[in-house]
């Protein structure tokens, strides 16, 4: 197996710390929130000015695990891992540009867009590529 190239080795591990510190952090301010008459009184606020809070919080918890696993199935070399998190975060980009036009985020698109574009870049480079499907001896391109 070829070498992990080091811009996939940071990527994965960002993904991988970023999703466990995520899971933790809304773990607690669920809990937290659940407490606290203020918080319930800004989700009650959120919910009636119409911004999509429910679908921001579903968008983070299911991607905790979603990035994690990809994160993890990065630095193992599976090609499936990369493919799902660019879709992932495509469907991000999408959602923060719905957002932005429903809310109050507008930040959020550049910066989105601006990761994906670094991101995607760099995971499917002619380096990462041969990691994630290296050519095995003896074939072409053409047999695949």
């Amino acid at each position: 197996m070829k070498k992990r190239p080091t811009s996939v080795s940071i990527i994965a591990w960002i993904i991988a710390i970023e999703t466990s510190v995520s899971f933790f952090a809304a773990i607690g301010l669920a809990i937290t929130g659940l407490h606290n008459p203020a918080t319930a009184q800004w989700i009650q606020q959120r919910l009636a000015s119409h911004d999509p809070i429910l679908i921001k919080y579903l968008m983070t918890f299911a991607g905790v695990p979603i990035g994690f696993a990809c994160g993890i199935g990065m630095l193992k070399g599976y090609n499936w891992s990369r493919v799902f998190y660019a879709g992932w975060w495509a469907i991000r980009v999408c959602t923060f540009i719905i957002f932005s036009i429903i809310s109050s985020f507008k930040i959020k698109i550049p910066i989105g867009s601006v990761m994906f574009g670094i991101w995607v870049y760099l995971l499917f480079r002619p380096d990462a590529n041969e990691y994630f499907c290296p050519k095995v001896e003896g074939t072409s391109q053409n047999n695949i």
